[in-house]
């Protein structure tokens, strides 16, 4: 099964018949780059891969998990000051 393709959607394309070029996106250099060949697809869809997953990761360390024990630290000095759940049922 075939990911649609954002250039097969009649917004997208209604946009750019508009004069949209999505904040410059479509007038810059890459977007003028031919389209790759099938054969050449499978072969990059690998680095593709290990690229989103370094990201991922990196985003998780250096993001995410300094803002959980943030948090954490918030929720530990709150105190009692207020609960977060109600103990009274709805």
């Amino acid at each position: 099964m075939a990911l649609p393709r954002l250039e097969d959607s009649p917004f997208f394309f209604a946009g750019v018949a508009c004069g949209d070029d999505f904040g410059g996106l479509l007038r810059s250099r890459c977007a003028l780059v031919e389209p790759l060949s099938a054969s050449l697809t499978p072969l990059l869809l690998p680095g593709a891969a290990v690229a989103v997953t370094l990201v991922a990761a990196a985003n998780f360390v250096l993001v995410e998990r300094p803002a959980i024990r943030l948090g954490a630290l918030l929720a530990r000095r709150g105190g009692s000051r207020a609960p977060l759940r109600s103990k009274t049922p709805y």
